[in-house]
């Protein structure tokens, strides 16, 4: 089965590689030592890589061990540099040890960045190289940039799972939650049992306030990978933005697998405290503006009401980069924290008015005059 499988790449890869008509020998033997194609094997770490990606968790160590081994052995191959790129673009959101040492979010973030380009250097044309190029673009919050690149990755591969969670997720950090809805719907009714397919989607959903759909949606990603931190806390911080705190912990206390990750299960611990009345205020502020990439939004929400996310917004802000910095305006308390000034000042700093202004403006914002704007 696996030669039939061999052949049958051959013959595709022999269908593109010339006018259409039968290959001649120079053209076997210039394809035969592609370094692209050369090890089969190498191609088939590539593929089991890529899933471990969509994965997330744990399995994102496991996928860039493989993929180091795949560059190794095919060090043209732009394909595995821009998997590799997008592995180490997620890392910092799901791992709090990588390769045995603390995560240090910029310096993995800085290696999707050379990965990314690398990608591209390698293949221009490759739209998972323009994927990660927008990925190392957002990072840097360079905006309008960023959005060219993923909108190329869309252009050329419209049907991509991973660019289309990535578009959507770029018009999530830029309040944009309407056109993100857009790519997250496609992406479901694409991959309608892939669960990071029904995640983006669901994520999506909350964010245009359509919680019960979101709520469902969620579930069904819990249901087909346990385990999946992303739906699992994207739930919980829907449930704490109502204030049902005892649901949001059954949420996480219910879903074992889950708890295996140690942001989840450190949450989880700081949010039973907090209900059990066995930490005060004074040491949760401290908490929030230590750790800035330990706390969800949510998290800080129900702990310490708006200001407490604000303040937890601008350790991110100011503080380290963080690649996932999202305003979260589409959750539940969004209506109280966008007009307030800090969050003004906020995403002035980040740079957002400024590329609101060129490419159009939030969902939550709008210009007021030639030099102001408001949020509501």
């Amino acid at each position: 089965m696996k030669n039939l499988w061999r052949i049958g790449l051959t013959l595709i890869l022999l269908a593109f590689s010339g006018s259409g008509q039968q290959a001649d020998e120079q053209d076997r033997g210039s394809l035969t030592t592609d370094p692209v194609y050369t090890d089969m094997g190498a191609y088939e770490l590539y593929l089991q890589a890529r899933q471990l990606i969509r994965k997330r968790g744990s399995a994102l160590e496991e996928a860039v061990i493989i993929l180091d081994e795949v560059i190794a052995r095919e060090p043209d191959f732009a394909p595995a540099w821009a998997a590799q790129s997008l592995a180490y673009s997620v890392i910092p959101n799901y791992l709090v040890e990588f390769k045995g040492e603390a995560i240090n979010a910029p310096e993995v973030l800085f290696l999707g960045e050379t990965t990314a380009f690398r990608a591209v250097e390698l293949d221009p044309n490759l739209a998972e190289a323009h994927l990660a190029m927008g990925n190392a673009l957002r990072w840097r919050r360079v905006w309008g940039a960023a959005e060219d690149e993923y909108l190329k990755a869309y252009e050329l591969d419209p049907y991509n799972i991973d660019i289309i969670e990535d578009v959507a997720e770029f018009y999530n950090a830029v309040g944009k939650y309407k056109e993100a809805l857009k790519y997250a719907e496609k992406g479901y009714k694409l991959e309608p049992l892939v669960p990071l397919a029904i995640a983006t989607y669901a994520t999506n959903l909350s964010f245009n306030s359509r919680y019960e759909e979101a709520e469902v949606m969620f579930k069904k990603a819990l249901e087909i990978q346990p385990g999946f931190a992303w739906p699992l806390t994207y739930l919980r911080d829907q449930y704490l933005g109502f204030g049902e705190l005892d649901k949001a912990i059954d949420i996480v206390e219910g879903c074992e697998p889950c708890l295996a990750n140690p942001i989840v299960a450190a949450n989880a611990e700081i949010l039973i405290k907090y209900r059990d009345g066995e930490i005060t205020p004074e040491e949760i502020k401290q908490l929030i503006q230590e750790d800035n990439n330990f706390f969800s939004g949510g998290v800080a929400f129900i702990l310490a009401g708006v200001e407490g996310l604000l303040d937890q917004y601008e350790t991110q802000a100011f503080g380290q980069p963080a690649y996932n910095f999202s305003l979260w305006g589409g959750k539940p308390y969004a209506s109280e924290l966008v007009k307030t000034e800090r969050y003004k000042r906020l995403v002035k700093y980040l740079g957002l008015v400024d590329y609101w202004r060129v490419r159009g403006w939030s969902d939550n914002c709008e210009p007021v005059g030639d030099d102001d704007f408001e949020c509501g």
